[in-house]
């Protein structure tokens, strides 16, 4: 379900093969991991436990020199003196977007900026590999603070751009969706407003976005080309509108994560589609009408969170098909049938919110006078 440390693994390995000037390996070492998307909300008393096969999302854990005292030390100088000619490991244009990046978001502030700014070393975060390209930005937890500015789209090569727990603030960069080779976009956990960035559809190549914990307004785009996507991550923003019937044709998805926001209207039944969803959080929402007896269909489901919405009525009697369901929550409003299997199967849910039986329909004879 969750590759990306695996992946970063294989990139720890990649890394190392790096050499710079004088033929020197630079040291490697990890970042800290990323902490769990699973919401707690103050209606489930029970902490969400992943299933031991599973692991959480976790930051891109990015080849880095270990964090020293001496690492402000070497002083990085303002990008004003700095030649980007002087840079032999690096093409300019992609040169220019670093600095960029260092200048609008405080870089002699950051917690490491080992190496920025210098013609003879990686940059900290900074991956190029052996074609001479930035393949990788990591620079999670780094007290960046600012915007970040629109010269990353310049870094055509890249596949991940991981920018997450900071203080950057303002819109969304334009141009990511020229990125075509980018796999992961992490940009969760800072002060972004604004709409979430257009024609992120076009990049068909990504596998995660994680857009949570911002101040994103507006409504959700459509999304409905990213047919390898895995992890679309947008909870605790101001997102508002209905939930696109096209997010149901995102058939690699595996979690669904649009908890916390203002989102209206129904449940779309094409979230049924999501054949290989683990995870659908649509907590704390406003939605209404039913849960959609389609939702039966997602029979790989682990974890489902409808509660703090306005949804009433039974439950489908689908449901039962979800024979992996470890949690699942929902407001009171919505109730249990009255049939003897489903209760049997509702049961046998490890973390549930209490539910109440639906009213018995009683059929009176007409009586003519």
């Amino acid at each position: 379900m969750h590759t990306r440390l695996v992946r970063h693994t294989t990139l720890l390995f990649v890394a190392a093969l790096l050499v710079v000037a004088g033929g020197a390996l630079m040291p490697l070492s990890t970042a800290a991991s990323r902490p769990p998307t699973r919401l707690v909300t103050p209606s489930h008393t029970a902490a969400k436990v992943l299933p031991a096969a599973s692991s959480s999302r976790s930051v891109a854990m990015m080849p880095v020199r270990p964090i020293t005292a001496g690492n402000r030390a070497a002083g990085p100088r303002a990008s004003a003196s700095f030649d980007c000619s002087q840079v032999t490991f690096l093409p300019a244009i992609e040169c220019q977007a670093l600095v960029a990046l260092y200048d609008s978001t405080d870089g002699p502030a950051w917690t490491n900026n080992q190496g920025w700014l210098s013609s003879n070393t990686i940059w900290y975060g900074a991956l190029p590999p052996l074609n001479g390209h930035v393949f990788m930005l990591g620079l999670s937890s780094n007290q960046l603070s600012g915007t970040i500015p629109s010269q990353l789209a310049n870094l055509s090569y890249l596949t991940e751009l991981d920018l997450d727990s900071n203080q950057l603030s303002g819109g969304n960069p334009v141009g990511l969706n020229t990125l075509t080779q980018l796999k992961d976009l992490e940009l969760f956990n800072n002060q972004l407003t604004g709409p979430i960035p257009p024609n992120l559809d076009s990049i068909a190549s990504l596998r995660e976005i994680g857009l949570d914990r911002n101040r994103l307004s507006g409504t959700i785009p459509y999304l409905g080309n990213l047919s390898n996507l895995t992890d679309l991550s947008l909870f605790s923003n101001q997102l508002t509108g209905p939930i696109p019937p096209e997010l149901g044709s995102l058939t690699s998805l595996e979690d669904l994560f649009l908890a916390d926001n203002q989102l209206t209207g129904t449940i779309p039944s094409q979230l049924g589609s999501l054949a290989n969803l683990v995870d659908l959080e649509l907590n704390g929402n406003r939605l209404t009408g039913p849960i959609p007896p389609e939702l039966g269909n997602l029979t790989r489901l682990w974890y489902l969170d409808l509660s703090g919405n306005k949804l009433a009525g039974p439950m489908p009697l689908s449901l039962e098909n979800l024979h992996g369901l470890y949690s699942f929550y929902f407001d009171s409003t919505v109730c249990e049938p009255d049939d003897a299997a489903f209760e049997a199967w509702f049961s046998g849910i490890t973390n549930t919110s209490s539910a109440t039986l639906c009213p018995v329909k009683v059929d009176l004879p007409l009586v003519i006078r």
